[in-house]
């Protein structure tokens, strides 16, 4: 059918090139925004928060689109930057570094109300991931 579209390898590698320069430019974009943050005087009270989906395969395994459960596909990007003394209840900001457990977008809304001081909305959630 004319609405079904090539998965030879040559169409993987394509896909997978493409994949790479549109990441590269999000993440100079990203680069670009955190820098002119950085040079304002909003830094040192401003909470980032920065996440996607799990976007599509990029050629792992001969594979393109979003159609299995690998892990891979599982996971998300989440990034929360919380500069110290921007939040009276993480007065050292949050802790740098990768969590081995998992954890859910559901707990981002009550973490980014603990970050921001919000502690009745985000005790009623139970959630926040900074505990």
């Amino acid at each position: 059918s004319e609405n079904v579209l090539p998965r030879g390898a040559a169409y993987v590698q394509d896909f997978a090139q493409h994949w790479a320069a549109t990441y590269a430019n999000a993440d100079a974009m990203i680069n670009q925004l955190l820098d002119e943050l950085d040079e304002s005087s909003l830094a040192k009270n401003t909470v980032v928060v920065f996440t996607s989906d799990h976007g599509l395969h990029a050629g792992e395994r001969d594979h393109v689109y979003k159609d299995t459960l690998w892990r891979l596909t599982t996971r998300v990007p989440l990034v929360i930057v919380v500069p110290s003394g921007a939040s009276a209840s993480m007065p050292a900001g949050a802790k740098r570094g990768v969590r081995s457990d998992p954890v859910s977008l559901l707990d981002l809304f009550p973490t980014v109300l603990q970050a921001l001081d919000a502690e009745s909305a985000a005790a009623t959630l139970d959630r926040g991931l900074a505990g």
